[in-house]
């Protein structure tokens, strides 16, 4: 990985989400609890209530029963969260991000092969520039192109092994890249 300290803080936040998300989750919990608590005992004390309350009111409390019990709150609603949604969220956008970054780097790695590459390649066209110069200097000189033909040929070998190198190097390079990616 390129760079582990993002991996930590990705981390980190990952855990956060999901330690915040529980604590959200047994807060809401507790208070739909007391809610509950609080709605089932105005249910349980309504009638008592409203006998209470005609009485106070000077009316008959008998009448409580005709027409019922003191109003009861309405229910209390639970809302929980998901707790490892935001976790897995978070590990998804670092395992993005680390592809896109590990794609970057191979990116660079072939763009500095193919710059590489070019110069070996215009290398070679030079060498077979001079070596074309010196075969029209001998002819017209008259001497034998054995003579030279020798520094040519060491001149293009040398170039081709620059190139080879260059060759394995690059699959090196992409062969890591790769086995880093899946690995």
């Amino acid at each position: 990985m390129a760079f582990p300290w993002v991996a930590a803080a990705i981390g980190g936040a990952a855990l956060g989400n999901f330690f915040s998300a529980r604590s959200a989750n047994r807060a809401n919990e507790r208070a739909a609890d007391k809610q509950m608590e609080f709605q089932e005992r105005m249910s349980n004390t309504s009638y008592a209530r409203a006998m209470q309350d005609m009485q106070n009111a000077g009316l008959n409390p008998i009448l409580a029963g005709k027409f019922g019990g003191a109003s009861t709150p309405s229910g209390a609603a639970y809302t929980h969260q998901n707790e490892l949604a935001p976790a897995l969220s978070s590990a998804m956008e670092a395992r993005r991000m680390f592809s896109e970054l590990d794609n970057l780097e191979a990116t660079n790695a072939k763009i500095k092969s193919d710059t590489a590459l070019n110069l070996s390649l215009r290398k070679v066209a030079e060498a077979n520039a001079v070596s074309s110069a010196v075969g029209a200097k001998m002819t017209e000189a008259k001497l034998p192109i054995e003579v030279f033909k020798g520094k040519a040929i060491e001149n293009a070998n040398s170039a081709l092994d620059y190139l080879s190198k260059k060759k394995e190097d690059i699959g090196r390079t992409i062969g890591t890249k790769l086995y880093d990616w899946f690995h």
